[in-house]
């Protein structure tokens, strides 16, 4: 994991309240928002660079995604949407297999998925950031108490789960929960994927030394698709995350359909 995370909370809530104090002023935005994406962006550090190893693969999905990697979207980090790789579930099955599979047996299938899916978040996920930030906690002197890593009991699916982070800037009757949610599933399609690089909003208020970017962020698949391919996922991605939210509106600044059309538009 990058260390630099730890370094900056080392110096200490004051130091660490004062950084999301400059990033929000320099943002014009509420200093609880400028913590959270820091603590986004470190979960996204332990899950990708923090697990044990042989652990099933992750995939980075979702409208947080679609704003911490490629700048589609300008909001703010609050949820982790991650897709488990089915095979490194024990139950290998790519899209085409499911959707050629009968009624009763594609809904088997998607059982087993499910429940192997559930295993994993709820117990070995859970486990791996839970010393993750164990490992923190005794680097960077916090108190046991200031979190907790827990399954989000109001996910029907037993999918998730909640890190309640060692807020600094927490105010009553804030708005802005401390916690990271990280929504888990094995269903989506894995393809395509590439690499990407992530960071928060602090980062550019420190020092380059104290570079919190998380390389490597999702994982390429052997045999990478082409660019006009990858174009046309983002497209559906932006189709999907319309229809989820339902704010069709959202999407239709002048500036984000400029930002787009360049994207999409062949070469």
């Amino acid at each position: 994991m990058n260390e630099a995370f730890c370094n900056v909370i080392s110096e200490g809530d004051e130091a660490r309240r004062d950084l999301f104090v400059t990033t929000a002023g320099r943002m014009g935005t509420a200093v609880q928002y400028v913590e959270k994406d820091f603590w986004v962006c470190w979960t996204l550090d332990a899950l990708f660079h923090g697990l044990r190893a042989g652990a099933p693969r992750l995939l980075f999905k979702g409208g947080t995604s679609l704003s911490k990697s490629f700048g589609l979207i300008n909001r703010f980090s609050e949820d982790i949407d991650i897709t488990v790789f089915r095979k490194d579930l024990a139950q290998a099955a790519t899209v085409e297999d499911l959707e050629a599979l009968s009624g009763k047996k594609r809904k088997a299938k998607l059982d087993a998925i499910k429940t192997a899916c559930q295993a994993f978040i709820k117990g070995p996920l859970r486990d791996d950031l839970r010393a993750a930030m164990r490992q923190l906690v005794s680097t960077a002197r916090i108190p046991e108490d200031a979190y907790r890593i827990e399954v989000d009991r109001d996910d029907p699916d037993e999918q998730s789960l909640l890190f309640w982070y060692p807020t600094v800037t927490a105010a009553a009757g804030q708005y802005v929960r401390s916690a990271v949610k990280v929504e888990g599933g094995g269903k989506s399609a894995l393809d395509p994927n590439l690499p990407t690089t992530i960071k928060p909003y602090v980062n550019d208020d420190l020092p380059s030394s104290r570079d919190l970017s998380a390389t490597t962020f999702a994982r390429p698949c052997a045999n990478w698709c082409q660019q006009h391919e990858f174009r046309r996922t983002l497209i559906v991605s932006r189709s999907i995350v319309m229809i989820q939210t339902n704010k069709v509106s959202y999407f239709g600044t002048p500036r984000l359909r400029r930002r787009l059309d360049s994207m999409f538009d062949p070469p």
